[in-house]
């Protein structure tokens, strides 16, 4: 038999038997009947604008987020635990330059107030949500010296002083000189005020020094490190300046040793 015989005989079927149609192998019927199943899997244009206008709807801005947080740290109705928190979020958003801009606009004279709160824990995070809104940030720094921040935490390390002995007093006065070592850097302005000594009640070293000479046993150490560092740091801050000045006397440079020099 030869190969068309055989051919033939696929095709058309031998007697006796079903022929074997071409659509079998050529897939024709699949293209003439789409699989339902396949294309269910694919959701229409209006289906996904639907899904994802369902998305924007919950995603927030970082303002916004700051927002809902400040609103409810002004409730009087939050537990020292959640106020807690809610601080320890606010910080975070903080050290974004742009989201502290806009915090400082209102939000330095809920800090302040919240220094005195009775819980440990609160005033510790009060404390770093004030170094992280005013880090490296200058704009900031001059909003918060407007609000009275520097008088603040004067005020707090000078009336933290008289508590007990103990690692949660020497904890929240390294907070304390850590927060004040943020607002002060690179701002000369706020360095005068803390430590002339007609402004402030003990002026700023005098109030250091107590604090360098607390006769306590909980970690002294490192608040006096802290206190050693910050004051390194702005005589370093204050030479590197007046050199600037004498190597390059240009009015820019003058006047930024002016205002180290008053």
């Amino acid at each position: 038999m030869d190969v068309m015989s055989n051919t033939s005989n696929i095709i058309s079927g031998e007697p006796g038997k079903p022929a074997i149609s071409v659509s079998t192998y050529s897939g024709a019927d699949n293209l003439r009947e789409p699989n339902t199943q396949s294309v269910r899997r694919f959701r229409s244009y209006d289906e996904l604008k639907k899904d994802f206008q369902k998305i924007n709807v919950n995603v927030k801005t970082d303002p916004e987020i700051i927002t809902e947080i400040m609103t409810e740290i002004k409730q009087d109705n939050s537990s020292d635990e959640r106020l807690a928190i809610l601080l320890e979020d606010l910080s975070y958003y903080l050290h974004q330059i742009d989201n502290a801009k806009i915090f400082s606009r209102n939000g330095f004279e809920t800090l302040s107030r919240l220094l005195h709160h009775p819980s440990y824990e609160v005033k510790k995070a009060s404390l770093k949500a004030i170094s992280a809104a005013t880090q490296g940030n200058s704009d900031v720094q001059v909003v918060a010296l407007q609000n009275g921040v520097v008088d603040q935490l004067h005020s707090f390390l000078k009336a933290s002083m008289d508590e007990q002995d103990s690692l949660e007093f020497t904890t929240l006065l390294s907070g304390g000189v850590s927060t004040l070592s943020a607002l002060l850097r690179n701002f000369p302005v706020a360095q005068k005020q803390f430590f002339s000594t007609s402004v402030m009640s003990p002026s700023g070293f005098e109030l250091l020094a107590k604090l360098s000479r607390l006769n306590v046993t909980n970690g002294i150490r490192g608040l006096r490190v802290r206190i050693l560092t910050l004051l390194t740091d702005l005589y370093s801050e204050r030479l590197d300046t007046q050199i600037a000045f004498g190597e390059d006397p240009t009015k820019t440079k003058m006047d930024a040793w002016s205002i180290y020099a008053r």
